[in-house]
């Protein structure tokens, strides 16, 4: 079954999951929220084994020129937690590369006369010190904006994709994109869903994915959260089942691959967080 254009789709094969009451949305938090620093000790056999080190492999991945006026720094932390479906065990409790860019609109080349992206952005990108491999990028979400239903947890996104044609991540790709990240958000932004000048929130891991019993392939996964609805919600159907959309994109060709709203969030988020909508 192809990810096609299916959203609707798509959300009925994830269904919703019940969960706790939710307070704040973590997307309000930065990737920073659960952090340790990491004593400056046993770098010696790291590929990224300097702060400059890590902020140039950032610029590599994300594409960023150096014309830029974003801002770049980089802080080796350990994370408490993490919700990237299937490889958080690979990135929470050891040492990584936490790398911010800020200050930073998004530039796309396919971009019309007039198009510009709608907030100043603020990455954190998650890399590993051993091998320079992105963990994940993602953007925080901007002050000011009623948050959505948060991202669902490892375990939830883990039980939601087999059942919405037998996806799972493997592992993160040995060598790195072809495609950079600002390359793959252009072509979402030329043939998949969802327009990323206006998310929200952008959230991408680069990673080796296989569906369907297919062949396993590094692909870009491209969340646009906070977009307005890909389509009305049916009756009985939350507003948040339907303002995200996930994009595949092939990391070494670039080919749009599909996109969809699998996985779900957890549970909604409550009317008063949403501004009494």
């Amino acid at each position: 079954m192809s990810l096609h254009r299916c959203a609707a789709l798509r959300t009925l094969l994830c269904g919703m999951v019940a969960g706790a009451s939710l307070g704040q949305s973590r997307a309000q938090e930065p990737a920073t929220a659960q952090t340790q620093p990491v004593k400056k000790t046993g770098r010696d056999a790291w590929a990224i084994q300097t702060e400059p080190q890590a902020i140039a492999k950032a610029r590599e991945i994300v594409g960023l020129p150096e014309r830029s006026p974003a801002r770049l720094s980089a802080e080796l932390v350990t994370l408490a937690e993490d919700n990237t479906p299937f490889l958080r065990d690979q990135i929470v409790g050891r040492p990584i590369w936490h790398v911010v860019i800020a200050g930073w609109k998004l530039e796309l080349k396919s971009a019309r006369p007039g198009e510009e992206d709608q907030y100043s952005r603020a990455f954190d990108l998650l890399i590993d010190p051993a091998n320079g491999r992105l963990l994940k990028a993602s953007s925080r979400w901007p002050e000011g904006v009623p948050p959505i239903a948060p991202e669902p947890s490892a375990q939830s996104a883990e039980e939601q994709m087999p059942r919405s044609g037998l996806e799972m991540y493997l592992g993160f790709p040995d060598a790195p994109p072809r495609v950079d990240l600002l390359r793959a958000l252009d072509i979402v932004q030329q043939k998949g869903e969802g327009d990323p000048f206006l998310a929200k929130q952008i959230v991408a891991h680069y990673v080796v994915q296989t569906r369907m019993g297919g062949k396993a392939r590094a692909v870009w996964a491209i969340t646009l959260r906070g977009i307005g609805p890909i389509k009305p919600p049916p009756p009985g159907v939350s507003e948040d089942a339907l303002n995200h959309v996930r994009n595949i994109i092939d990391g070494e060709t670039g080919k749009f691959l599909g996109a969809g709203t699998c996985p779900q969030p957890d549970t909604p988020a409550p009317d008063a967080q949403r501004g009494g909508r």
